[in-house]
């Protein structure tokens, strides 16, 4: 517990000493909350020190200049004619690392997807590279090699080069470490994940029908705003594999209702049993055979929306028209509101 005076502290607790290794109150009383402050959160605490607060997380150093994660709660209290801020700390260090693992285990289930997407991706181009660097070589041989042939060929080389180049960046972007926190354009990000997934999901034979009717924008980190969307559409062609599905749709739809930012990902996969429908954002669970799923993807996509962007993910069954067929499958809604959506840095992973 710590109590403030216009950001000064003028009290604290035993419990807050051993937080944040403090010899004894002396090193508390008269200085101001924000030095013991990480930097990216200072902003934040500043404009919740002036008022009565619900739970909220953000990083505090300690007098060893280890950094730990907390929630914070505060409130505004007369206390003997003066105005008085009463804050409450709770350490959820160890939480926060075995969220880092979860994170982390998300991230590893999914570069076994990609590095299948990448395998399908080069095969082709590699083919063309090869046929190219064949004929070259045996057309040299037999001297029938002209410059307009070698030309053509070395720029056909060339240009499958640079495919397999764009490829890989694009790959490596999706699972690079750091967290940068950008504006970025919704719908162009959707589209990405479709050319990651492309491969993978031409093989599957699944179409993917796109509606977009917005240009939205969002501030958060584009590479975890992508992981929700792969995981959303590899739980749809999981779906389709195990029901034996024929006709395999997934649409894709993005709008701006009211203040909100709405994506849909539907499907027309048989949807989901009712009894464990309410389930399927819990860690660990999983419907498919242990080989298959690990049950932290949906997790994983739950975490990010809610804690990372301040929205929520829902899903429920749905039925669909397709060929003038009728199909059930899931739809899954993720709704992000815009007052709200400045990346919620207190979430850190």
């Amino acid at each position: 517990i710590v109590l403030t005076k216009d950001s000064e502290i003028i009290d604290v607790n035993n419990v807050t000493l051993d937080l944040l290794k403090a010899k004894d109150k002396s090193d508390f009383i008269g200085k101001n909350m924000m030095i013991f402050v990480s930097e990216e959160y200072r902003e934040i605490v500043k404009n919740n020190l002036q008022k009565d607060t619900h739970p909220y997380e953000v990083e505090l150093i300690t007098f060893s200049g280890e950094k730990i994660n907390v929630f914070v709660q505060g409130k505004l209290l007369k206390f003997l004619g003066q105005t008085v801020r009463v804050t409450a700390i709770i350490d959820i260090t160890e939480v926060k690392q075995k969220d880092r693992l979860l994170f982390q285990q998300s991230k590893m289930a999914s570069m076994g997807e990609m590095i299948g997407n990448i395998a399908h991706q080069w095969r082709q181009p590699l083919s063309v590279i090869t046929t190219c660097s064949s004929g070259i070589k045996l057309e040299n041989e037999i001297g029938s090699l002209n410059d307009e042939r070698l030309n053509k060929s070395v720029d056909n080389i060339i240009e499958n080069c640079r495919y397999l180049s764009k490829t890989i960046d694009d790959f490596r972007n999706f699972f690079k470490q750091d967290r940068q926190i950008e504006e970025f354009n919704v719908n162009e990000y959707i589209n990405k994940v479709l050319k990651l997934l492309g491969s993978s999901l031409k093989n599957n034979d699944i179409i993917v029908k796109l509606d977009f009717k917005d240009d939205l924008y969002l501030k958060g980190v584009p590479s975890e705003f992508m992981q929700v969307i792969i995981n959303l559409i590899n739980n749809s062609k999981d779906a389709f594999i195990l029901n034996n599905i024929a006709s395999k749709t997934i649409w894709i739809k993005s709008e701006k209702i009211n203040n909100d930012i709405v994506i849909q990902v539907i499907d027309s996969a048989g949807g989901i049993n009712e009894t464990i429908i309410d389930k399927i954002f819990e860690p660990y669970f999983t419907t498919k055979h242990k080989s298959k799923g690990t049950g932290i993807g949906l997790y994983m996509s739950h975490q990010i929306i809610t804690e990372h962007f301040d929205g929520f993910i829902d899903v429920k069954n749905s039925e669909c028209i397709l060929d003038e067929k009728k199909y059930k499958g899931c739809s899954f809604t993720i709704s992000i509101p815009l007052n709200k959506n400045n990346y919620i840095l207190n979430y850190s992973i």
